[in-house]
């Protein structure tokens, strides 16, 4: 840890030291995803804080539950917005980036 003691903790689902800015006080979870978290990690409480990636892997699993009890099974789409939940990752990109990096300097001259 460096001298500023208070610019990281220690998650303790991924044991992994995470700027305080990338973690969440435990009493601000959802019932339901403490459930998930707790089921995965016995020994977690709502007194301890958890990283954002591993709330999101929690949040992922609680879903993936939900869907599964619902539908029975996963779509591929089911299985990518759970990819992205899990991952902090967009499913799509804005189209207009898309569209304005392939255009010239003369085409957006002329739209002018």
């Amino acid at each position: 840890m460096n001298n500023n003691h208070h610019s990281s903790l220690l998650c303790p689902i991924c044991r992994q030291e995470k700027p305080t800015d990338r973690m969440m006080p435990g009493d601000l979870i959802p019932d339901s995803v403490v459930a998930e978290i707790k089921q995965q990690n016995p020994g977690w409480t709502r007194h301890d804080a958890i990283c954002t990636t591993c709330l999101n892997q929690a949040k992922m699993q609680h879903a993936k539950s939900l869907l599964q009890a619902e539908k029975g099974h996963l779509s591929d789409l089911d299985r990518q917005v759970l990819h992205s939940i899990g991952t902090e990752s967009l499913l799509s990109e804005n189209p207009d980036v898309t569209f304005d990096q392939s255009r010239t300097w003369g085409d957006r001259l002329a739209d002018q």
